[in-house]
């Protein structure tokens, strides 16, 4: 776990503007369910590429994860229209707005 974490750093600080970078470090980050530094890292790739889907996708997620389901289903809906959004983006946001009790905003999401 460390290893991979000080390489993702390390790969960071010789592209410190990478999205890609930044965004992998998030990963390895949130893979060992270190939420704070990962979101920290998503946050910052997402700022270097706003086109890019995955960063608020897997920002999300872990808003989703820490209960923060308002926030989570914001950040989901920001990712869903963009380029490279996962198939089920659109899936996700109707569970959630189902979970929330928002039906007509799960029907939207379903449809």
């Amino acid at each position: 776990v460390r290893e991979a974490i000080e390489q993702a750093f390390a790969a960071l600080r010789r592209q410190p503007d990478s999205a890609p970078t930044s965004g992998a470090l998030g990963m390895v980050l949130h893979a060992h369910q270190l939420f704070t530094p990962a979101k920290l890292a998503y946050q910052r790739a997402a700022a270097l590429d706003r086109k890019a889907a995955n960063w608020p996708y897997y920002l999300a997620d872990i808003l989703h994860q820490e209960g923060k389901l308002e926030e989570a289903r914001t950040m989901l809906a920001q990712a869903e229209p963009l380029p490279g959004a996962p198939p089920s983006t659109s899936l996700r946001l109707a569970e959630w707005a189902l979970a929330a009790g928002d039906l007509p905003a799960a029907e939207l999401w379903y449809q």
